[in-house]
């Protein structure tokens, strides 16, 4: 052998994977490719040992396999199943929901991709940030459609519902019926059920399948009962459970139960989302803050991602101290803000905050926000505004540099022109993507203005690779600009 072709004869079929030989197969294939030159010269039998150390990355293998002819045809056999979960949550977005299941049949390797795309979009709480638009409602989205999936899939909204799904699965050895590992929990008329039915017989019978759940939705009408179930399917009968999303208003009278914490075997949840629970504070209650106090001190410092509103820093004991005590290990912070919010966000010492996405129905004044995001100026690698903002009274030298900071996303509008500019060239310059909002309604020429003045930041941003103008008035129109 000359070291710039090899010829390798495998018997028994045309897969490419020549690691097993085998004397009893009766076809002979003949292949021959021709070894890259490099130096050293290497034949091919070394090239596959050199590939086999690759990562299980696509890009890595996508580097590779764009890196010459010979290399690419080395690697022929293996591109079907490498670009496969590259390729599928792009052919998603434009199948019907329904058709997304169907891919499960086509193969068992397409089975385990599209299971795994499924999980990962419906996990990843990273992929909030990489929504297609994000945190917006787009139907066509992968996102959307896996959100439905989550929720007409097996969601628990009836006693009946329960009986159908333990009656079809039993004890999880017919396979899984979590199909994205969420549960969605929307409670059960207690009224109706049998008498031997308890929230330890509920527990017992969902425990088989509990391994398959990584995330729990709950929202039920959140009586006594439902609160005590709770904390019991947290108490271990969801032993992979990571993440919890509670859509429930807490009655001040139910309060209460917050002072008993699940104690036995808690789950380690690293999500938590409580956009939408809501505790209902018109009686006055002094117990009232006792949810949002027990879900983060019993859980807060294992946390990565929390979503939260704006009603839990309204409680005086959910003060810096707590915060700092209890938070000091997050990731990602997405909230709905107000005064109190801003005001303590911006003394709390969070120094592994990455990901801030800050949140408001009203219009605010930047100045304002510039406190919490020096705050976290050293740490942050994506940055979210999401609101109108005026610039207010901006102090000369208030904005300093994140040196870390990769993407800023927020709305382009006449009232935030006298602070985003300013703001980009003083604080942003590591910065690679920048994404614009633009409010329904716009005028097209106006936007078309906005789209112009966009392009102009490549030049005052060195880093800057990628600008996103996003049309929200059907959140399917965007300008994509790239250098």
């Amino acid at each position: 052998m000359d070291g710039t072709s090899a010829k390798r004869t495998k018997r028994g079929g045309a897969d490419d994977d020549f690691s097993d030989f085998s004397s009893n197969n009766q076809e002979s294939i003949l292949v021959e490719y021709t070894s890259p030159i490099t130096t050293p010269m290497l034949p091919p039998q070394i090239w596959d040992h050199v590939f086999s150390y690759l990562t299980p990355s696509v890009t890595d293998h996508m580097s590779v396999i764009n890196t010459c002819p010979e290399w690419s045809e080395l690697l022929h056999s293996k591109k079907t199943s490498l670009l496969l979960p590259m390729v599928l949550p792009m052919v998603m977005k434009y199948l019907p929901t329904k058709d997304i299941l169907g891919l499960r049949k086509v193969s068992k390797h397409f089975r385990i991709i599209t299971d795994n795309i499924l999980q990962q979009y419906s996990r990843d709480p990273s992929k909030e940030i990489d929504r297609d638009p994000p945190l917006a409602i787009s139907l066509n989205s992968v996102s959307s459609k896996i959100y439905q999936l989550e929720i007409d899939s097996k969601s628990m909204y009836s006693y009946s519902a329960f009986q159908s799904l333990l009656n079809q699965w039993g004890n999880g050895s017919n396979g899984n019926p979590f199909l994205t590992g969420t549960l969605c929990w929307f409670g059960f008329d207690w009224s109706t059920l049998p008498n031997d039915v308890d929230n330890s017989a509920i527990c017992s019978s969902l425990k088989p399948l509990g391994l398959n759940i990584y995330k729990l939705i709950y929202t039920p009408a959140f009586r006594i009962r439902d609160v005590k179930l709770l904390f019991s399917l947290l108490e271990g009968n969801l032993p992979n459970l990571k993440e919890l999303e509670l859509m429930v208003n807490v009655d001040p009278d139910l309060s209460f139960l917050f002072r008993y914490s699940p104690r036995q075997t808690p789950v380690n949840l690293e999500s938590l989302n409580l956009f939408r629970f809501i505790v209902d504070t018109n009686a006055g209650s002094e117990d009232a803050a006792l949810p949002y106090l027990m879900l983060l001190r019993e859980y807060g410092k294992q946390l990565k991602v929390l979503h939260v509103n704006s009603q839990c820093f309204d409680f005086l004991p959910i003060d810096v101290p707590f915060l700092n005590a209890n938070l000091g290990n997050l990731r990602s912070l997405v909230v709905w803000i107000n005064k109190n919010v801003l005001e303590k966000l911006s003394a709390v010492n969070w120094r592994h905050l990455h990901q801030l996405q800050m949140l408001s129905a009203g219009e605010c004044k930047f100045a304002e926000l510039l406190r919490v995001i020096n705050n976290f100026a050293s740490s942050l690698t994506f940055l979210r505004l999401d609101y109108q903002i005026e610039a207010g009274i901006l102090i000369h030298g208030s904005m300093i540099e994140l040196p870390k900071l990769k993407k800023f996303s927020t709305w382009i509008s006449d009232k935030n022109q006298g602070w985003l500019w300013h703001f980009l060239m003083a604080s942003c310059q590591k910065m690679e993507e920048l994404e614009l909002r633009i409010y329904a309604g716009e005028d097209k020429e106006k936007v078309k203005g906005y789209v112009r003045l966009a392009k102009t930041t490549f030049n005052i941003l060195p880093k800057l690779r990628r600008i996103v103008v996003w049309d929200s008035t059907d959140y399917e129109t965007k300008f994509v600009l790239s250098k």
